[in-house]
C-alpha cells in the first residue's frame, strides 16, 4: 500500500473580537486520502455525527477540560441531518481555546482547535465544512517476528515445550488532526482494526496450526501480537503471518507478511550445528523511493556437542531484496561468533531502494560456519519479510541515519544522547517547528527511550543485556519519516550457559520410587540450581543435588510425560528435555519349586505335592495363592495364601487323596500361583497305578 501520511484536518479559528457570533453551524461531508495521502474532499453528506467540544488546557489540547457541548447531527435541530450548530460560552472560558471532535464509526475523526465567543444569538458564523475522511488503501506493517523456545531460548523449539511466536504490527493511519488528546471513551475511533494470522504448515504443505487475531492498534502506533505453540512431531516447519486492516475507516487493504522456517527437535541439541535468526526489523516501516533502507536482526549460533555443551560458532549471513522488476540486491557475509551461546548478535545491513514503489521482499538465511560443523547437521533458519514502498512527497521531512548506542550493563540513564534534530531535514518547515515521537521500541524491559523537549533522545539504565530496536517518527503536521536505531548492551563479563551431562532414565513402573541423578557442568565454574520447568504432578528435584524423585500412580501407566530439567548459573540456563514413559509394574513371581512324595500312586492312597514361589522384582507381591489341582479328577488342594517380599520364597505343601476308583493312568498336575494381577502356572505328572 501506499503509505498513509499524516491527517492533519487543521481547522484553526483566531477570532478574538467577534462580538455577535456565538452560534456555529458545520456542514459534514466526506473526504478521501488516495494513495498519494492527498485529501480528495467531496460534496457528499454526511450524517449521525456525533460532535464534541471541550476545553483545552493548553496549547496543543493535550488534556481536556470540561465538555462545553455533545450534539448528534440527527438528532438534534438543525435544517439538514448533515448540519450541526455548536454553542459557544459567551466568553473564552480557558485562554487555549476549545477542541472539537466529529466522529462517526467507519470514518477517520475530524478536528478542530477554535476560540469561537460572542454575546448575540442571531445570524450564526459558517456554514464551515467538516470532513469525515476514509483512506483508499491501507497496510499493517509488519516485523520484529520471533520464534522462541519459551523454556530455553536459545536452542530450537523442542516437541512438547512451549513456544512463542510474536511479531510487531503498526497502524496504517499517523494521526486525526492538531488535538493531541483523545476523549474517553474513544479510543476505537482512533485505531485501525486489523486482522492477523497466523499459519504453520509442515514439509509437505500440510496446515499444522492456524490462528487468528483481530486487534485495534492506535493511529501512529504499534502492537505486540503474541502467539503460543506447542510442537508436537519433530521436523522443519514454516509459520507466516500476514496482516490485513479491516477497519471501514479503510476502502480497501494491502496485505502485509512475514514467514519463517524453523526446526522442531526431539530432544535438546546433540551432535549437531544450528542458528536461530529472528527480530527483523526494517529502518522505516512505511520506505519511500530511494532511500537508503536499513535492515537489522538478531542470530544465535551453536555447536552442541554429544552432552549438549553449546559453544558459539561464526554465522553466514545470506539475504536478497527482490521488488516489483526483480531483484533490486543481494550479498552474503560473515558474522563473528556470538560472545556467549545464550544471547543473540545484532547485525545490520543496507538497501538502497530504487526509485520504484510497490511490493518488495526480503529474503534472509543465516546458517553456521565453523569447522566444529563439519560433517554434522547444521540447522539453519529463513526469514521472508514483505513491505510496501511509496513515492515520496517532495514536502515530507527525511530522517535517516540515527546512530546505534553501545552501552556495558549496568550504565546509568542516558540523557540527550542523540539529537534528533541532527539527522533530519525539511526543504519547506523549519527544522524547530518538526516534530518528533517514538513509534515503537522492541524491548522496554532492557531499556526505555522517550523524546526530551521534542529534540532529544533520553534512555532509562539498561537492566541486563541485549538488543533493543527503536523507532522514531518525525512529522512536519502533514507527512512523515521513521528511522530506527538499535541499543546494544553487551554483559558486565562473557557468561556461558550450563549444562547437562547426565542420560536421563526414560522409563519409570506405576508405584515404584523412580529416581534420576541429573549432573551437569558450567564452562565458568559457576554455582548451579537446578529445577523443573515442565514435569508431571508429583516430580520432584533437589535445587542443590539435582536429584530427581517421583512415583507414579496406577492411574499413570500407559502415560507419556514430557520433562524438561534446567540448570542455572545464577544468569543463563541449561536445559534438558526427555519422555518419560511410565508402565505397568511387571510382576516377577513365579513357582520356581515343584515336587511329589511319589511320582506313582495306588487308588486311594495320599499324595503330597510341594511347591515354592519365589519373588525375583524390586517390588512386595501381595494376597499371592497357591493351589494344586488335578483336573481330571476334579481334585483341588486347599488355597494357600501369602505376602512375598523382594527376592523372597516361601514354599507350600498340599496334601490330595487319589480317588480310590481312578483308574491307571498318568494324570496332570497343575500349580498355580496367582493375585489380582498376575497368574504363574506350572505343570507335572503323576502315574495311578493298581
Amino acid at each position: 500500500m501506499k503509505k498513509i501520511l499524516l491527517i492533519l484536518c487543521i481547522f484553526l479559528l483566531s477570532i478574538s473580537t467577534v462580538s455577535a457570533v456565538r452560534f456555529v453551524d458545520y456542514d459534514l461531508r466526506e473526504a478521501l486520502f488516495d494513495d498519494t495521502a492527498t485529501l480528495i474532499t467531496s460534496t457528499t453528506p454526511v450524517t449521525d455525527v456525533d460532535v464534541l467540544g471541550f476545553e483545552c488546557l493548553d496549547s496543543t489540547c493535550s488534556a481536556l477540560g470540561a465538555q462545553i457541548f455533545s450534539l448528534n447531527s440527527n438528532t438534534d435541530v438543525t435544517p439538514a441531518l448533515d448540519r450541526v450548530q455548536a454553542t459557544y460560552p459567551t466568553a473564552l472560558s480557558v485562554p487555549n481555546g476549545y477542541g472539537v471532535y466529529y466522529f462517526k464509526d467507519g470514518y477517520i475523526p475530524w478536528e478542530e482547535h477554535n476560540n469561537f465567543r460572542g454575546t448575540v444569538a442571531s445570524d450564526p458564523a459558517g456554514p464551515f465544512i467538516s470532513y469525515l475522511s476514509k483512506v483508499d488503501t491501507c497496510e499493517a506493517p509488519i516485523d520484529s517476528f520471533t520464534v522462541l523456545n519459551d523454556v530455553q531460548p536459545n536452542i530450537p523449539l523442542v516437541i512438547q515445550l512451549e513456544a512463542s511466536l510474536d511479531s510487531t504490527v503498526y497502524s496504517g493511519i499517523m494521526s486525526s488532526g492538531p488535538l493531541e488528546a483523545v476523549p474517553a471513551g474513544f479510543e476505537d475511533q482512533y485505531s485501525l482494526e486489523t486482522r492477523v494470522i497466523l499459519t504453520i504448515v509442515d514439509q509437505s504443505g500440510r496446515v499444522v496450526d492456524t490462528q487468528q487475531q483481530d486487534v485495534m492498534i492506535p493511529f501512529a502506533g504499534s502492537k505486540r501480537i503474541e502467539f503460543t505453540y506447542i510442537p508436537t512431531q519433530i521436523g522443519t516447519y514454516t509459520v507466516s503471518v500476514t496482516t490485513e486492516a479491516i477497519d471501514a475507516k479503510c476502502l480497501s487493504s494491502e496485505i502485509n507478511s512475514v514467514a519463517k522456517v524453523f526446526h522442531v527437535l526431539d530432544e535438546v541439541p546433540q551432535d549437531m550445528c544450528y542458528t536461530l535468526l529472528n527480530n527483523i526489523v526494517l529502518s522505516d516501516k512505511f520506505p519511500t523511493e530511494g532511500k537508503t533502507l536499513r535492515i537489522t536482526g538478531e542470530k544465535t549460533s551453536n555447536h552442541a556437542d554429544q552432552f549438549s555443551q553449546l559453544t558459539p560458532v561464526e554465522t553466514r549471513v545470506n539475504y536478497d531484496v527482490f521488488g516489483p522488476t526483480g531483484l533490486v540486491t543481494s550479498s552474503t557475509f560473515l558474522l563473528p561468533a556470538n560472545p556467549d551461546n545464550f544471547n543473540p548478535q545484532a547485525f545490520a545491513f543496507d538497501v538502497p531502494l530504487p526509485a520504484t514503489s510497490g511490493l518488495y521482499d526480503v529474503q534472509i538465511t543465516a546458517v553456521a560456519e565453523s569447522p566444529l560443523c563439519n560433517g554434522l547437521p547444521n540447522l539453519a533458519e529463513t526469514i521472508d519479510q514483505t513491505f510496501i514502498v511509496t513515492p515520496k512527497p517532495a514536502t515530507a521531512p527525511t530522517l535517516s541515519k540515527l546512530p546505534d548506542l553501545f552501552l556495558i550493563e549496568g550504565d546509568p540513564a542516558q540523557n540527550d544522547v542523540i539529537d534528533l534534530r541532527a539527522f533530519v531535514s525539511d526543504p519547506d518547515t523549519p527544522i524547530a517547528s518538526l516534530t518528533f515521537s517514538i513509534l515503537s521500541q522492541s524491548n522496554p524491559l532492557l531499556i526505555s527511550c522517550s523524546v526530551d523537549q521534542n529534540r532529544f533522545i533520553d534512555c532509562t539504565a539498561p537492566v541486563g543485556s541485549g538488543a533493543a530496536y527503536v523507532t522514531v517518527r518525525v512529522t512536519d503536521g502533514l507527512y512523515n519519516d521513521f528511522d530506527t536505531f538499535v541499543v546494544v548492551v553487551d554483559p558486565l563479563a562473557v557468561n556461558n550457559a550450563p549444562y547437562i551431562f547426565s542420560t536421563p532414565k526414560t522409563s519409570a513402573l506405576a508405584n515404584v520410587d523412580y529416581f534420576y541423578q541429573v549432573k551437569a557442568a558450567d564452562p565458568d565454574g559457576d554455582s548451579l540450581t537446578f529445577s523443573l520447568a515442565k514435569a508431571p504432578t508429583g516430580m520432584t528435584i533437589d535445587p542443590v543435588t539435582g536429584l530427581i524423585a517421583f512415583t507414579p500412580s496406577t492411574e499413570d501407566e500407559g502415560e507419556e510425560f514430557p520433562v524438561a530439567v534446567q540448570v542455572s548459573d545464577g544468569s543463563l540456563t541449561g536445559l534438558q528435555f526427555y519422555i518419560l514413559e511410565v508402565s505397568e509394574f511387571p510382576h516377577k513371581f513365579e513357582v520356581t519349586g515343584f515336587d511329589l512324595s511319589d511320582f506313582e500312586v495306588q487308588p486311594g492312597q495320599e499324595l503330597w505335592v510341594f511347591s515354592a514361589v519365589s519373588n525375583k522384582g524390586v517390588k512386595k507381591e501381595n494376597d499371592i495363592r497357591v493351589q494344586a489341582v488335578l483336573p481330571e479328577l476334579s481334585i483341588y488342594s486347599e488355597i494357600f495364601t501369602f505376602d512375598l517380599g523382594r527376592v523372597e520364597t516361601k514354599w507350600s505343601s498340599f496334601p490330595v487323596v487319589i480317588p480310590s476308583n481312578a483308574p491307571d493312568g498318568e494324570y496332570l498336575i497343575i500349580i498355580r500361583a496367582y493375585n489380582e494381577d498376575f497368574t504363574y502356572t506350572k505343570y507335572a505328572s503323576v502315574e495311578v497305578k493298581n
